[in-house]
């Protein structure tokens, strides 16, 4: 029979339990994409993962949130989480997951498709008219997907690969690039001057900045 007067076990003490689980938030930094679809706003951007552990991740975005939103956040294609906002302190925001996750093994396998012959940086779904300026002249365009590197348009199919151009969305935001490939109406173009993380945070502001 323990002594009445004997100290808890070690593994109980409440310092070492909160130690215990601070070393199990493993600090990182990966560009991830966030969704948000609530009734009455839909929007998706990218952000910085800072941290996660098994019971959440710290995030710094550029969507318009509020606590308790519930996000879906994808490391990678296959790699995705969804969580509830618990915390917001400016752009930084605390998530809950809905269940818990192995997080060493969440981040291993994103890592080992961020790896894979077919990776391809997150992308953003837009459709956000634009202009494009060429030396065929000015035509209209839809710009459909955005990453930091580049952008596929909706075109009126006179697009070629190796053609210079302006892209100017309604927003007014712009960006120079080149044609790499088209099929039929759709064409890929690469940035001569990529997108910040900053940039792509919102692509409800992206069309429509306030």
């Amino acid at each position: 029979m323990a002594d009445a007067t004997s100290k808890p076990e070690a593994d109980d003490h409440p310092v070492r339990k909160e130690r215990r689980r601070l070393a199990r938030i493993r600090v990182v930094y990966r560009i991830a994409r966030v969704l948000l679809r609530r009734d009455d706003r839909r929007d998706e951007g990218l952000a910085r993962v800072r941290n996660i552990s098994d019971g959440g991740m710290k995030l710094e975005l550029g969507l318009a949130i509020d606590l308790n939103d519930v996000l879906r956040v994808e490391l990678s294609p296959e790699v995705v989480l969804q969580g509830q906002v618990v915390w917001i302190n400016g752009n930084d925001c605390g998530l809950r997951f809905e269940e818990p996750v192995d997080s060493l093994r969440v981040l291993a396998e994103s890592a080992r498709e961020a790896r894979g012959h077919m990776a391809r940086p997150p992308r953003l779904k837009t459709m956000i008219p634009a202009a494009v300026y060429s030396e065929i002249g000015l035509r209209a365009a839809t710009v459909s997907d955005v990453s930091q590197a580049g952008m596929k348009l909706e075109h009126d199919g006179g697009f070629v690969p190796g053609l210079r151009v302006k892209v100017t969305m309604c927003s007014g935001v712009e960006r120079r690039g080149t044609v790499r490939w088209v099929n039929g109406r759709l064409a890929g173009v690469l940035l001569a001057e990529p997108f910040s993380i900053e940039d792509l945070g919102s692509v409800r502001r992206l069309g429509h900045p306030d």
